[in-house]
């Protein structure tokens, strides 16, 4: 087996497995961003920073560092610079958050596992594929049905906006770098045939 294979499908492997604990999403609100990483969205530790507590911690610490007061928790709506985000829509965003553990998103970090131990035993090539193709439409389904989620007014009260961040990108290079490279790659009698350099 040629090394480069080797070369080229472990490392982009590992850095699918690396993405996965990286950020992957931001949702902002004016000067308040909040990032979530793939770990977090699978085993719903971004709650805390998704919760109203995180939100109001979040805010007093922007405060403290743009050289103001920091606010306590406002009885009527929460505040942030230029806009209000109305109590209700911060009620709405906490019910999303707990109601919101992706565990399913797992299958990206094992897919890119097991894509690193196919490349140490040569890469072949219709696992590699069905490997990567399998994860890559289930990573396609969760980033369309979040967008869908992100950009729906009822959810995030048309205030928030959000943005998909490194993790999520080197994700998708983790699954379609070695599935490209096994498809790509001469065949062993292609490799017999080939003159020697």
């Amino acid at each position: 087996m040629a090394t480069w294979i080797r070369g080229i499908s472990i490392p982009v492997a590992m850095v699918g497995i690396l993405g996965f604990f990286l950020p992957w999403v931001a949702v902002s609100c004016g000067p308040m961003r909040i990032a979530v990483s793939g770990y977090e969205m699978a085993t719903g530790s971004y709650q805390d920073k998704m919760s109203k507590q995180g939100i109001d911690s979040f805010r007093d610490e922007l405060s403290r560092q743009m050289g103001s007061r920091p606010k306590k928790s406002p009885p009527r709506t929460g505040k942030t610079r230029n806009h209000t985000v109305p109590q209700n829509t911060i009620q709405e965003q906490n019910t999303i958050a707990q109601q919101s553990t992706v565990p399913a998103l797992w299958v990206v970090p094992v897919a890119c596992v097991i894509l690193l131990l196919l490349a140490v035993v040569g890469l072949p090539r219709i696992p590699t594929v069905i490997v990567s193709v399998l994860a890559a439409a289930y990573l396609a389904y969760f980033g369309i049905s979040s967008e869908q989620q992100l950009n729906d007014p009822r959810n995030t009260g048309g205030i928030f906006t959000h943005e998909w961040l490194v993790g999520f990108w080197l994700g998708w290079i983790g699954l379609l770098g070695p599935m490209f490279v096994a498809i790509f790659r001469p065949s062993e009698r292609e490799q017999e045939e080939m003159p020697p350099i």
